[in-house]
């Protein structure tokens, strides 16, 4: 959440917390916990212990939050850990009540968790946009990564995901629930970054040519796209260079190619995937999704 909101942001970031938190507690009670397919993180641990002892998912999985939370304090910001305290209760609190209506949705465990990747991943992309997390191992990763910047956030969250779910696996001797699982999460880790990010619809280009003047008219001309130079220097002829710096729409990809190849075949193009380009002629910086 931001530092400093407004009455329309506090009450936009709750709207969205309460539904996505909801369409995470859906996606687990009405398809993943029904087909014995694990979760990740402190959720997943709270599976376990519901299948070994009986103990609400929801309720224990507040319970083992709290210590994390407490740990945290306020190195993580006020207003972030006070969003994701709200998010995690709410998303738990879900889980309880959904349990209650003892829902299965399909009895596929394929089906299960193509469909559960899909709902959990975007009901928490929808979370994120508000700028918290859920708590749960969210909360450790973050300050592994605070004393240790070196090492990538996403990779200790893996890890730490993978051995509950491995776990699951070990203790009930389910293995292909565990296999079913790491479908959910590939496809929920997709759906989170669209759903945060916006999809990959633009392409950033580089173009390094001795006719860059030549392609930078082109591309003015005819992708009415805008240009930016940047300084470069060949390692080996040590001969300095302008790269041009482009992005454009997917559609447009394929003609700027034709384009270089047209005016100058020897160019050397690199193109990749862009997510979040904002400015004139893309997203206005100032627009949100939700």
């Amino acid at each position: 959440m931001k530092q400093h909101m407004t009455l329309w942001d506090y009450v936009s970031s709750v709207f969205r917390i309460l539904i996505g938190t909801f369409m995470a507690a859906a996606a687990f009670s009405f398809l993943q916990y029904p087909n014995s397919i694990p979760t990740g993180g402190i959720t997943g641990i709270a599976q376990i212990l519901n299948m070994l002892i009986g103990t609400p998912v929801g309720m224990m999985a507040i319970a083992m939050n709290v210590p994390l939370f407490l740990l945290a304090g306020r190195k993580l910001g006020t207003v972030f850990m006070l969003g994701s305290l709200l998010a995690m209760l709410c998303e738990n609190s879900f889980i309880d009540l959904l349990a209650l209506c003892h829902v299965e949705l399909t009895p596929d465990p394929l089906l299960a968790s193509v469909y559960a990747g899909v709902i959990y991943g975007a009901g928490w992309g929808i979370v994120y946009t508000t700028g918290v997390c859920g708590g749960g191992i969210d909360i450790p990763a973050k300050l592994v990564k605070l004393r240790r910047p070196y090492m990538n956030f996403g990779t200790v969250l893996l890890i730490l995901n993978v051995s509950v779910m491995v776990a699951f696996a070990l203790i009930f001797k389910k293995y292909d629930r565990c296999m079913y699982a790491m479908i959910t999460m590939y496809i929920s880790s997709k759906v989170m970054d669209m759903i945060s990010y916006g999809p990959m619809d633009d392409r950033l280009c580089f173009v390094v040519s001795d006719k860059s003047q030549e392609i930078t008219l082109s591309i003015y001309e005819r992708l009415e796209r805008g240009v930016t130079f940047l300084q470069g220097k060949g390692a080996w002829s040590r001969e300095r260079k302008d790269v041009i710096l482009c992005v454009v729409k997917r559609s447009q990809a394929v003609e700027l190619r034709h384009l270089i190849r047209d005016i100058d075949s020897e160019a050397f193009f690199v193109i990749t995937d862009a997510r979040g380009v904002y400015g004139n002629g893309f997203t206005d910086i100032d627009h949100e999704d939700f």
